[in-house]
């Protein structure tokens, strides 16, 4: 591993401890992260929330009715495109 990867995954461990700032907001605003996230990225964002639920940083109650608050709206949207778009 080169020294610049080694200081880059230094620096993504270091950020993740327990005692950041980043940890200590999770909790309090990450439910909607998830919510905007989701809703702008989808999959990935689900899945890196699913592994903050089981290493006990969020609810996973609480981050799935966040997901799919985003998944309807995101259907939404989609629905409201396809119904107002002129038939040829």
């Amino acid at each position: 591993m080169s020294v610049t990867a080694f200081s880059v995954w230094t620096g993504v461990v270091s950020l993740l401890s327990d005692q950041t700032l980043v940890m200590r907001l999770l909790p309090k605003y990450g439910y909607f992260a998830v919510l905007v996230a989701a809703f702008c990225e989808g999959e990935a964002t689900l899945i890196a929330a699913g592994a903050l639920c089981g290493a006990g940083y969020l609810d996973w109650r609480l981050t799935i009715l966040a997901a799919a608050l985003a998944a309807r709206q995101e259907i939404r949207s989609i629905s409201m495109g396809r119904t107002n778009e002129p038939h040829v």
